[in-house]
């Protein structure tokens, strides 16, 4: 009989995955080597309740002391943003602090990533959203940079230096890198492995990077393909298609007048234990060094110009080294670019030939409501399944027989 985690339903479910990451690592065998990632929802998307509503799609654990923190921030859904964010922070916080509670921290490599671009606009489940890309273009689902381009931080005693990594780094190259720095033979990997080891190039500035192209989409349902080469990018978007998230860009929000506090970055938790196992002076996080390495991070954009906007019937091609916001469309000056491109692009579409893809539909055994309200794993063989989908088809006789009766009394009458 499945037994259904009762004992979480009232927690908050950042809390929650945290404190089980805690208990992980605290009852760890530091005789072996550990593994952890921890996969949080927040923020994901926030979007404030409307009066005399229940809240929105997510929430704080107290909406009350939430206004009160983050009072300056006018907007009620990015304040709720700001809370969700908060959360999230003091559970980088906690697990920082239990991998240094059991002597961990000093062998250890941390990874904090995103996995794309925020939504700043809800048109697929309209929820809305107050996520921003500024001053990138293009949102979650899209193929230009404020779709695909992420943030991340790396941190390890083995890293001597506080640097800026601005080489091409594809989700794929995470295993091959993180297998190589946990000791493992990078021979032993699959000879056909998509990613690359970047820990040589993450250590020394001054190694050349490993990756000079990062194939971006190449999808024949929507017609979408992107392609980045030798800081050039080709482009075509099917801005057609019922939900196009190619435009979804900009939306800047408003400061609300707050300034960036480096002196809670330098007293967080966080960075207080983390300053202990640094070996090396310029490593060390200071008021200068967080400045330093902001001016670095930030993107600078080209003079704003009118965004090429038919990359549908033409591919686009955009300089994102020195035009990262992809304002201005470099094709017709660049026709050689072009076909360098497109002969690159059109090699992955010959390789996809050998390749099935896999489209799983919804099923609606999967519903929670033949659960018990709860999300579930549902293809079994047991007694159980057959008892839920059973249900599921009386569920649906039961309907179509309330109907019949239905529609004979009507004629009755």
């Amino acid at each position: 009989m499945k037994e259904y985690a009762t004992e979480v339903s009232s927690k908050y479910l950042t809390d929650f995955l945290t404190d089980e990451s805690v208990n992980i690592i605290k009852s760890h065998n530091q005789s072996q080597p550990l593994f952890l990632q921890i996969s949080h929802a927040a923020v994901h998307t926030a979007q404030a309740g409307k009066e005399g509503q229940e809240a929105g799609v997510l929430q704080v654990p107290d909406e009350g002391e939430n206004n009160r923190t983050f009072a300056h921030i006018s907007n009620p859904n990015r304040r709720l943003f700001a809370g969700i964010l908060k959360s999230l922070d003091d559970s980088v916080g906690r697990v920082i602090d239990s991998l240094d509670q059991v002597n961990m921290l000093e062998n250890s490599l941390v990874v904090f990533i995103s996995d794309n671009g925020g939504p700043t606009k809800d048109a697929l489940y309209f929820h809305g959203n107050t996520g921003s890309n500024w001053p990138l273009r293009g949102a979650k689902y899209s193929i230009y940079e404020g779709g695909i381009r992420n943030v991340a931080v790396v941190w390890s005693p083995l890293l001597t230096k506080g640097q800026v990594f601005n080489n091409l780094f594809h989700l794929t190259d995470w295993l091959p890198t993180l297998y190589h720095i946990a000791g493992g033979d990078l021979s032993k990997l699959s000879k056909d492995l998509d990613g690359m080891n970047h820990w040589n190039s993450l250590i020394d500035s001054g190694v050349p990077q490993q990756r000079d192209t990062i194939l971006v989409a190449m999808n024949s349902e929507y017609n979408d393909e992107a392609l980045i080469h030798l800081g050039w990018k080709l482009v075509k978007v099917n801005t057609s298609k019922t939900m196009s998230f190619a435009h979804m860009h900009y939306n800047r929000t408003t400061s609300d007048d707050s300034t960036y506090d480096k002196e809670k970055i330098l007293n967080s938790k966080t960075n207080l234990i983390l300053a202990k196992y640094q070996s090396y002076d310029d490593f060390t996080l200071t008021s200068n060094l967080v400045d330093q390495l902001r001016t670095k991070a930030r993107i600078d954009c080209v003079e704003r110009a009118p965004v090429e906007t038919n990359c549908m019937d033409k591919y686009c091609l955009y300089n994102i080294i020195q035009d990262p916001c992809e304002y201005q469309n470099k094709a017709n000056e660049n026709p050689e670019m072009v076909e360098q491109l497109k002969t690159l692009l059109d090699r992955y579409k010959r390789d996809k030939e050998n390749i099935t893809v896999q489209i799983f539909s919804f099923e609606e055994i999967a519903n929670p409501i033949y659960w018990h309200g709860y999300w579930s794993p549902w293809k079994e063989t047991d007694i159980h399944l057959w008892v839920n989908e059973a249900i599921l088809v009386l569920a649906g006789t039961l309907v179509l027989l309330i109907y019949i009766s239905y529609v004979v009394y009507k004629k009755i009458l």
